[in-house]
């Protein structure tokens, strides 16, 4: 199963989600997205996402999901952040 940090905010608002491990299956995919949904309907709009080189495609279609459809600031971070910022450019022509 994926591990995070559930989630922790910086003394300037922002909610960071740490994810430190990935599994198979959508474990991570799961993981990001549930906490990354619940803080949003809490009344987050600021998040930093960092992640792993091992993300997968369910994992990048959850991220890229939130990054379009949702109106908040996402950041991401770490060795995955590239990963889907190539999967938005190739599959949804954005480009973040």
């Amino acid at each position: 199963m994926a591990r995070t940090q559930t989630y922790e905010h910086d003394d300037a608002g922002n909610c960071i989600l740490t994810v430190s491990a990935a599994s198979q299956n959508g474990g991570m995919a799961q993981v990001v997205g549930g906490h990354l949904f619940r803080r949003y309907l809490e009344g987050d709009r600021h998040f930093i996402i960092r992640l792993p080189g091992n993300i997968g495609l369910t994992t990048m279609e959850v991220i890229s999901g939130a990054l379009l459809g949702l109106n908040a600031k996402i950041t991401l971070e770490g060795d995955g952040a590239a990963r889907v910022e190539e999967f938005l450019r190739e599959q949804h022509d954005h480009q973040i």
